[in-house]
């Protein structure tokens, strides 16, 4: 456990841009559970999750850093966080939440046309958006439609670490 900043601490005038990050569960034994800033540093942050930050447009904690917009305080809902397996469960509010002037083109379909928050955002790893209607582009769901979740599901898997 860190003495300050469980996620990540800034000292000597450090002043680190933070973006599309998640940080959650983190323990520190002094202070800041997720981010701490000694006096001469601060972080800039936008389209972060981070636990107990009140997220943008709530009551933002100052003590974590700058509110640049698009924060949110949810749980990312981690697969299996106990044993470091940090992809997003189906219904997480980090999918589609990063930074939308990011590239999400490596994410598998359908993603949501937004980069997910994250470690694996913007990556083949990334998991894949909650969509109404029909994954195939016809509005309606469908056979075919569960069919392209399940290849997209399976290639996801083979993507997998072991």
């Amino acid at each position: 456990m860190a003495e300050y900043g469980g996620a990540i601490g800034n000292f000597l005038y450090s002043m680190p841009t933070l973006i599309s990050n998640i940080f959650w569960g983190n323990a520190a034994g002094v202070s800041g559970s997720e981010v701490f800033n000694d006096s001469g540093s601060t972080a800039y942050i936008r389209y972060c999750d981070i636990e107990g930050s009140g997220g943008s447009g709530g009551v933002w904690e100052s003590q974590i850093g700058t509110d640049q917009g698009g924060n949110i305080d949810a749980d990312p809902l981690f697969v299996d966080p106990t044993n470091q397996d940090y992809h997003l469960q189906y219904l997480s509010p980090c999918i589609d939440a990063g930074d939308p002037f990011f590239d999400y083109s490596a994410e598998p379909e359908p993603n949501g046309g937004r980069i997910n928050m994250g470690t694996y955002g913007g990556t083949p790893e990334a998991s894949i958006s909650f969509v109404k209607g029909g994954v195939d582009g016809d509005e309606e769901a469908d056979l075919a439609d569960a069919i392209i979740t399940l290849q997209t599901m399976s290639k996801m898997e083979t993507l997998a670490p072991t």
